[in-house]
């Protein structure tokens, strides 16, 4: 009889084992449908953000040159304004704040 109990622990010990499992793999589930909702998110907003600056750059090029500015001419105005080592300094820091974000 003694062996018949732990033949029955045993079969109910791997059940709740295998609940637990169960229960695991769906929890582990949930967190990585949660986590590519959360990376999407992250990227959504990165490109919201990398619009408004380009927004904002061509709405000064827009009044500074008048609405005939060609892309090239906008190219070239980005280029001189970089040779500036404060404003490299500037945008080199909020690339490296924005990526520790």
């Amino acid at each position: 009889m003694a062996r018949k109990m732990t033949l029955e622990s045993a079969i109910k010990q791997a059940q709740e084992a295998d609940k637990r499992v169960k229960e695991a793999e769906n929890n582990m589930s949930a967190a990585k449908k949660k986590q590519a909702e959360c990376w999407a998110r992250v990227d959504e907003i990165k490109a919201e953000q990398e619009q408004e600056r380009f927004n904002s750059l061509a709405k000064i090029a827009i009044e500074r040159f008048g609405e005939n500015v060609t892309a090239e001419q906008f190219r070239e105005m980005l280029d001189t304004i970089m040779i500036n080592d404060e404003v490299r300094e500037y945008v080199d820091s909020e690339k490296a704040r924005q990526n520790s974000n």
